[in-house]
């Protein structure tokens, strides 16, 4: 307690101050507030005893520091109250002080631990709510708004029910239930939660309770770790655990674990005797004996050197072995195995090894075949050689002739009749073409090889294109009668403006003009040559029919092969390449082409290639 004038000045003070503020009494009365008051809170206490002295309060009670004397502050509870003297006129102030430095430091510690938990709760790398007992959100840090999708303010509408997935719903409760009765202090469990966006996530839940000091129910406190990656590893996990056992177990292959040291098999996932052909006993009893007296005399020293490299192996690395064995039927069955460290001893050495042996006897034989058809290329590449050999001197006639016939019309040219002039011209405009035509199949037989034509799809009038075809055609070959037929598929019904279809006019032209080509050149004069459509939603078949010499069965497999002319072609004149470039321009479009022959009577190919419908075109 103290006594001071108006002005602050100490006029007496009590023994229990001293001993607070440190100071004796004689010096604490040479001493005024403003001495021995925080600076940060004398303003506040000057503001407030200027209301006393105006009358505009009867007292003044404010919480400050003091400084003592060694420098250290004391908090403390001031009530200011005023004296008057005998003409009611303000004389002393009175001040009683109450030290409240204990309770300012629990305030202090507790400030600083609910600042700690604030922190911890919101910065936390996991999700954190406290939950009221009826299971609203009273608090939700960020990152459990980050897992669930929501705003804080949206999370906070919301009970623990709201978000958790229907199956754990009933489960959820009941465990809060026991939570809120005391029956267990903590809970832990696994769960789903329902995000906004409806997406279902995997979480760890940990709550605990928080208890009034009258033991009632004050909230709980959970930690919501996001699982759902764990949940889907543990996930692919097992499906890659089952996979490989299904793997395993339908694997063509024989997986197996071989042990080194007992030079035996440990374990197969087939029956050896069932894909060998011998009994249980054979197998079981004889080990490396057994594949001594049934592995290729040939291969067995590799297959002993194999197994030495094994052992020396390094963790992870691969080494295969392709052998032969014998089936108890006496046949060979070609293996490779591909094999790896399985396990080791203490000391490091290889015990066992684990790999997987593939029947490659099929492999075996396409190799053979293979080898035959490398062959065939070598035959064909020589062919082709040939053939440009001979074309070369092909070109020496028509050249021959139309250098005759031009020379003729230029040294002769004013005495001969126009009639003669005429089938000059004729007969040099005739090997022009033949020549030309030539150099032209030639040439686009390469650049197909070489993938330099491509398909290039555009909408066309099919009907009109292959009428004109058969036209320009048919002016050509005056000798011989060709036609066009028109059809419908079975099941539609085609209006004359589904004709217009998308297809590449130019290869499309090759695969047309030689085919008729071959149809007239094949037919004696006065033959039929018909060309004839079919069409449903998504195909198309152009067949070209002739009553030509028909093809031998001997030429089927080599009919589309460049150069290959048919054994029966006698002295019709060809080049072998007319088929081969409607393969190739077929093949570009995606298509087929097949055929059927009657020798003597005539052949028939079909032409199929897919179609779409031409956008936005009508038929004239």
């Amino acid at each position: 307690m103290a006594l001071t004038n108006l002005q602050g000045q100490f006029l007496i003070v009590n023994p229990k101050l001293c001993q607070w503020l440190g100071y004796s009494a004689t010096e604490l009365l040479q001493l005024n507030t403003q001495d021995i008051t925080l600076a940060a809170d004398y303003k506040l206490q000057m503001t407030q005893t200027q209301q006393l002295l105006a009358g505009a309060r009867d007292r003044v009670a404010i919480e400050k520091r003091y400084t003592c004397k060694d420098g250290t502050p004391l908090w403390v509870n001031l009530i200011v109250s005023l004296i008057n003297d005998a003409d009611s006129s303000p004389a002393y102030l009175i001040a009683l002080s109450q030290d409240i430095g204990d309770r300012k430091q629990k305030e202090a510690e507790l400030r600083e631990s609910e600042e700690r938990f604030r922190c911890l709760f919101e910065q936390a790398a996991v999700g954190m709510d406290i939950v009221a007992p009826d299971g609203r959100y009273l608090q939700v840090n960020q990152r459990l708004c980050e897992i669930l999708g929501y705003s804080r303010d949206e999370l906070l509408q919301k009970k623990f029910q709201d978000v958790t997935h229907p199956d754990y719903r009933e489960t959820d409760q009941a465990i809060f239930e026991n939570l809120l009765a005391g029956d267990m202090p903590s809970a832990s469990v696994e769960k789903r939660y329902i995000c906004k966006n409806g997406e279902i996530k995997w979480v760890n839940l940990c709550t605990t309770i928080v208890h009034h000091s009258t033991g009632n129910t004050k909230y709980s406190v959970g930690v919501i770790a996001d699982i759902s990656d764990r949940k889907q590893a543990e996930k692919d996990l097992e499906d890659s655990r089952h996979l490989l056992q299904q793997i395993t177990e339908t694997s063509p292959s024989l997986v197996y674990i071989f042990d080194l040291i007992q030079q035996t098999t440990v374990y197969t996932n087939r029956d050896l005797a069932v894909v060998l052909g011998y009994c249980d006993r054979q197998i079981s009893t004889a080990s490396m004996d057994f594949l001594a007296s049934t592995m290729h005399p040939e291969d067995f020293p590799q297959f002993v050197d194999y197994l030495q490299q094994l052992g020396a192996a390094a963790d992870g690395e691969l080494l295969s072995l392709e052998y032969r064995v014998k089936k108890a039927d006496g046949g060979w069955v070609w293996f490779e195995s591909v094999d790896t460290v399985f396990t080791r001893d203490e000391q490091g050495k290889v015990v066992q090894v684990i790999g997987n042996a593939l029947d490659i006897s099929g492999r075996k034989q396409a190799e053979a075949e293979t080898h035959k058809a490398l062959l065939r290329e070598r035959e064909l590449s020589e062919l082709k050689s040939r053939f440009v050999s001979m074309t070369s001197h092909e070109f020496r006639t028509p050249l021959a002739v139309i250098a005759s016939s031009a020379g003729i019309l230029k040294d002769f040219g004013d005495r001969l009749s126009e009639s003669r002039k005429r089938r000059h011209l004729e007969t040099i405009q005739t090997y022009v073409q033949h020549t030309t035509q030539l150099l032209d199949d030639i040439l686009l037989l390469n650049r197909v090889d070489s993938n330099r034509v491509d398909c290039f799809p555009a909408p066309l009038n099919l009907a009109i294109f292959c009428y004109e075809l058969i036209e320009d055609m048919q002016l050509s070959a005056p000798g011989y009668i060709l036609g066009l037929t028109l059809a419908e598929a079975a099941d539609t019904s085609q209006a004359a403006e589904e004709w217009l279809v998308s297809l590449d006019a130019k290869l499309l032209r090759q695969i047309l003009v030689n085919l008729i080509s071959n149809g007239i050149k094949y037919s004696a004069p006065g033959c039929r040559i018909t060309l004839g459509l079919v069409r449903d939603s998504t195909t198309v078949k152009l067949s070209v029919s002739d009553q030509g010499v028909g093809i031998l069965p001997e030429d089927y497999e080599y009919l589309f092969e460049s150069f290959h002319r048919g054994a029966n072609v006698g002295t019709i004149q060809g080049t072998g390449l007319g088929l081969s470039i409607v393969k190739r321009c077929v093949d570009l479009h995606g298509g087929t082409v097949y055929f059927e022959s009657v020798l003597l009577q005539g052949t028939t190919f079909t032409v199929c290639l897919p179609i779409s419908p031409a956008q936005g075109g009508t038929l004239p």
